[in-house]
């Protein structure tokens, strides 16, 4: 199977040098086309596999269903649910998926800009594709900037962001805080989810919590008392914290039809159940050169720590 598979890659690139211009015709003509999908279950917040695995399984259904494009439904989809990103990126590099997803930290961490093409992110927000956080306090605090920060603790929610969340706080408290003061602030694990996280600040339960921008913004508009009660202290750069990608030998004739339905993704069932998984509203086109803050960032973690 994956000799005959790897024959029919080659056949589809070769065809795509030689007729660059190649109809939907051509494409429905060409043999039944297998699309291998991985997916890496931390990306969700999922509480067990088999939610996940159901979750991705209708979308691709529903890519399936939905597409007008005649030679994309009737593709064959094999997709595979992976616990440990290890196995994920040796069944990459063995040659074994045309889409996966993946977190920038691992992305960029593993060196594998050469390897993947990020082409959708999920995002809180509609009217933008990054992800941004907010260090968030009360507005009776003291605190109204990072370099005032000494002796106090700081909330990080349970969400997917969180890895990437506690790498831009600890980066900007490395570099706004004399050494003693950076050992006197403390990074708590909530064990909350961001409302829950935001909401202990609010009532005082906490100082200091980290959220993404988009839940905060939602909370406030949701309680216009949280506006008024809390404010922001710092905020991060535009990040992207996670993506979906393509190899670089896969059809972009493929990618470009999961692009085009990913867009549609909040408006089907089966999508909203997927994007409630990764915590998200809906999804956004990406490409490498909008996660150079990001990669900068994750660079400035690494030499910083490890």
């Amino acid at each position: 199977m994956m000799n005959t598979d790897n024959k029919m890659n080659r056949a589809l690139i070769l065809l795509m040098l030689l007729a660059p211009v190649m109809n939907e015709t051509v494409l429905a003509q060409l043999p039944k086309r297998i699309l291998r999908f991985g997916f890496y279950a931390s990306i969700t917040d999922a509480g067990n596999i088999s939610e996940i695995d159901a979750s991705f399984k209708h979308w691709v259904e529903a890519v399936q269903k939905n597409t007008k494009a005649d030679w994309f439904s009737k593709a064959e989809i094999q997709y595979t649910i992976y616990k440990t990103k290890l196995e994920l990126v040796t069944n990459l590099r063995k040659g074994n998926l045309d889409f996966m997803n993946f977190s920038t930290i691992d992305f960029f961490g593993l060196n594998l800009q050469k390897d993947v093409v990020p082409i959708l992110t999920p995002s809180k927000r509609v009217d933008t594709i990054f992800d941004k956080y907010l260090l968030v306090g009360t507005i009776q605090s003291a605190i109204n900037n990072i370099s005032e920060l000494s002796n106090t603790g700081i909330l990080i929610p349970v969400t997917y962001s969180h890895d990437l969340m506690n790498i831009w706080i600890k980066v900007a408290l490395k570099e706004k805080l004399s050494k003693k003061m950076f050992g006197s602030v403390k990074i708590i694990e909530s064990g909350k989810t961001e409302n829950e996280t935001l909401h202990a600040v609010f009532f005082r339960n906490a100082e200091l919590a980290v959220v993404r921008e988009g839940t905060y913004l939602f909370a406030c508009e949701l309680n216009p008392q949280l506006k008024t009660n809390l404010k922001i202290i710092a905020e991060s750069p535009d990040l992207i914290n996670n993506f979906l990608g393509r190899t670089l030998t896969a059809d972009p004739r493929y990618s470009n039809v999961l692009i085009n339905e990913g867009l549609k993704l909040h408006t089907w069932i089966e999508g909203k159940q997927l994007l409630n998984l990764m915590q998200s509203e809906c999804m956004h086109t990406v490409k490498l050169e909008n996660m150079l803050q990001t990669e900068t960032l994750i660079s400035k973690y690494n030499k910083y720590f490890n």
